[in-house]
């Protein structure tokens, strides 16, 4: 069984498609047999290398955006009806009527819908459940081991891969970002609603120059700061 999942990894690197990549990457990272994780990591690496690029800075790009808007929001067509598919802080995805109200889930199509629009809608949203769950679990923990080990990323990276990144974004809005340079924590910042950046008393914020972004890990924070930032997040 071993040897048949190596030749599996194998045919997902040989596959190279952003999707295949994507899964060699989180097997790399949460697999529970020590042997072919260990595996995993050796082909995420050699394609890294082969791209001049980290096995973390591999990751970021390999990051599918489910075809959502720009804004992070998909628009389901029924015909006679449309609803608009959001997400939450642990990227599950809700949905509202055209009135603005809230569902649960995407109503069944009815008779009233357009026979094809309808079930296609349907059927896509059901798909788009199913993806944001995995893409979920795995983005949720390379978060917290960014924040853990003091990853940091230049300007330019945070714009590409987290706030102009449709899924991503949701995520990126929920937590509290640092500028940070040789010395450590310069100041501390959220990414907004609009996505411009904000301080923690909601003035608009201004990366310095000089220095990196990074997650901000609690301990960094003076209590003061700290009970801020839980209020601002709470809200």
């Amino acid at each position: 069984g071993h040897a048949r999942a190596v030749n599996g990894l194998g045919a997902l690197a040989d596959i190279g498609t952003d999707r295949a990549l994507m899964d060699l990457y989180a097997m790399s990272r949460k697999l529970k047999f020590k042997g072919l994780k260990t595996k995993a990591a050796e082909k995420v690496q050699q394609i890294a290398d082969e791209r001049n690029l980290t096995a973390e800075q591999l990751g970021d790009r390999l990051v599918p955006d489910l075809d959502l808007e720009p804004d992070g929001t998909m628009v389901l067509d029924y015909g006679a009806r449309t609803f608009t598919v959001g997400f939450d802080e642990a990227l599950s995805p809700f949905v509202r009527d055209e009135s603005g109200k809230l569902r649960k889930n995407l109503p069944k199509p009815g008779q009233t819908d357009d026979e094809e629009l309808a079930p296609a809608s349907y059927k896509r949203f059901s798909a788009l459940k199913k993806d944001a769950r995995a893409i979920a679990a795995d983005q949720i923990v390379r978060f917290e081991q960014a924040m853990i080990g003091q990853r940091r990323w230049t300007g330019a990276e945070f714009v590409e891969y987290f706030l102009d990144h449709p899924l991503i974004i949701h995520l990126v809005r929920r937590v509290v970002w640092g500028a940070y340079n040789d010395t450590g924590l310069v100041s501390t910042f959220r990414v907004a609603e609009d996505n411009t950046l904000a301080t923690s008393d909601d003035d608009q914020y201004e990366l310095p120059a000089d220095t990196t972004i990074g997650i901000v890990h609690a301990i960094e924070l003076a209590e003061e700061t700290l009970a801020a930032w839980a209020e601002v997040l709470g809200d």
